[in-house]
This record gives structure tokens, C-alpha cells and sequence, in this order.
């Protein structure tokens, strides 16, 4: 691999998103443009707590069940069209609790929430994503089941790149390789904001806490290089590369097509060592349904 391919290489890669809603760590009170939605409080139901900077979202069941099952809801403030929303499960309730987040939110309120949302029951493992509309759930992708192991953390990613619909989860033990990945296509919304939900679709209470909250617009990260002893490493941010593909083409007038070779977390990146086995090779991550 000459120094031609490899300059070429690091090119045909994008620059990082500009923006973000970032709440690596929640702080004892968030940001005062975050949103909190608590439709029970009426109710005098429905709690945000962000001690030790995670957020955990708890909620009684209702007495009266003309405001619909325990839920809440947190919102970030940026606006996507093209976007990646990720956050880590860390703990939750043993009841049936739907905890999970959301994209191309808009029109938040009392039975008039939209968007796309996605999650899982730990009680059951149950997945699939979802088109809310009116805050009612209709699921788009295939309903499914994943073995959760209780006591482990989960990373949940969504992403809507145009009317293509992903969601990944990962095992906190395993980034390199998501439990599941499940897709759709809906043209219903095209933007709005992000957030963290949790609901429960029976009279339960709920109770879960995320940590490691990240939206933004997409954009995969730069790539960084590194050849060796007939092997070459490919390097990005790993919370960013979570919601691309790795893609390789030996000619640059050729298309590029996806590669799967192992993966590692290594820090904060993730990489991929591969042979150096062509004079001249291509190296990209792109979105997950971006055309």
C-alpha cells in the first residue's frame, strides 16, 4: 500500500458531526433546554433523577386509567433530519418496563407525541422499532426477542438516515458486535428531536437509568490508518462507528462494498486490523441506510 492509496483513504472519509446533544455524564440538573415530559404528573406521578450523572426514570402506576399506562420521557433540544441517537441501559425494574430511546420527535404532549422509538422489555427481551403517533406504538420492523442477561448494560442505537430505520443493540461487554440489528423503512416523519423514554404497556410501575447519552446528525468519524507487518488498522471513534458500516473498494471507480472483518474496542476507539493483500486498497465507514 503506497502513499497514494493511503492519503486518497483518509479523504473519502468525513469529518465529524459539528454539533451534538452530549450528556456523557447527566449532570445533577441538565441542560435547561432539555425537556422533561411527565404526562402523570397530574397524577402527582413521575420522577427525573440525576444523581451520580446518569438519569433514572420512575413512575407509580396510575390510579386512573384515563391518562394511559406510567411513562416519561426526556428530551434534548437540537432538531435532526439525519440522525443517530445512542445511550447505554444500565439498570431497570423486573416489572414490564419498556425503556428505550427516540428520534424525529415532535408535538410532545398528552396523547399527541410522534416519533420514532426504539428499545426493548428486559423481562422478556421483546424488540422491535416503533412509529409512535399520538404517543400509540405501532411497530414498523420485526418484532423480536434478544436474551438479556440480568445485571449486564445495553447500548441502544437508532438511526434514521432519510425513510431508512436502524436499531442496534449492543452488549456493553462486546461493542464490536451489536445482539441485533433490526430495520425499517418509513417516510412518516422527517425530523425533530431526541430523547430517552421509558413506558410500560401494562398497569406496572417503571423504573430505569441510561447513562451515556449521544445525538447527532450522523456524520461517521475520520478515519485514522495505521499500517503494520502485512496487515493494515483501521481506526475511529467507537461510539460513532456504532452506527456505520465498514465499506473497502480497490478502486475508487469502483463501488464500494461492505466488510466484516473483526472488530475491537481499544479505548475509545474501534478497529479493525486487516491483511494488506492489494497494492492499492479503499477504506470507509458510512452511515447505516444512508443512500
Amino acid at each position: 500500500m503506497n502513499v497514494k492509496p493511503l492519503a486518497l483513504l483518509i479523504l473519502a472519509t468525513l469529518l465529524a458531526p459539528a454539533s451534538a446533544d452530549d450528556e456523557t455524564n447527566f449532570s445533577a440538573t441538565p441542560p435547561g433546554t432539555w425537556q422533561r415530559y411527565a404526562p402523570l404528573s397530574i397524577l402527582g406521578l413521575g420522577n427525573f433523577n440525576f444523581t451520580g450523572g446518569v438519569a433514572r426514570l420512575t413512575c407509580g402506576v396510575p390510579a386512573v386509567s384515563t391518562f394511559g399506562p406510567a411513562r416519561l420521557a426526556l428530551f434534548a433540544p437540537t432538531t435532526y433530519t439525519q440522525t443517530v441517537v445512542s445511550a447505554d441501559l444500565i439498570a431497570w425494574s423486573s416489572a414490564r418496563n419498556i425503556p428505550g430511546i427516540i428520534a424525529r420527535a415532535g408535538n410532545i404532549g398528552l396523547g399527541t407525541t410522534r416519533g420514532y422509538s426504539f428499545g426493548f422489555i428486559p423481562s422478556t427481551g421483546e424488540t422491535a422499532i416503533h412509529r409512535l403517533t399520538g404517543e400509540i406504538p405501532t411497530p414498523i420492523s420485526t418484532v423480536t426477542f434478544i436474551p438479556v442477561i440480568p445485571g449486564r448494560s445495553y447500548r441502544i442505537v437508532l438511526i434514521c438516515a432519510g425513510s431508512n430505520i436502524t436499531g442496534r443493540i449492543f452488549d456493553l461487554t462486546d461493542l464490536s458486535t451489536p445482539v441485533i440489528e433490526l430495520n425499517a423503512v418509513d417516510s412518516t416523519y422527517t425530523s425533530g428531536v431526541t430523547g430517552i423514554l421509558n413506558s410500560a404497556d401494562t398497569a406496572a410501575a417503571i423504573d430505569a437509568t441510561f447513562d451515556n447519552y449521544l445525538a447527532w446528525d450522523g456524520t461517521p468519524p475520520t478515519l485514522t490508518i495505521t499500517p503494520g507487518a502485512g496487515t493494515v488498522t483501521i481506526s475511529a471513534n467507537a461510539l460513532r462507528s456504532l452506527s456505520t458500516n465498514l465499506e473497502t473498494t480497490d478502486d475508487l471507480a469502483t463501488p464500494f462494498l461492505q466488510y466484516f472483518p473483526g472488530a475491537v474496542i481499544s479505548g475509545a476507539l474501534l478497529q479493525n486490523t486487516v491483511p494488506m493483500d492489494a497494492p492499492q486498497r479503499f477504506y470507509r465507514r458510512r452511515l447505516v441506510g444512508s443512500q
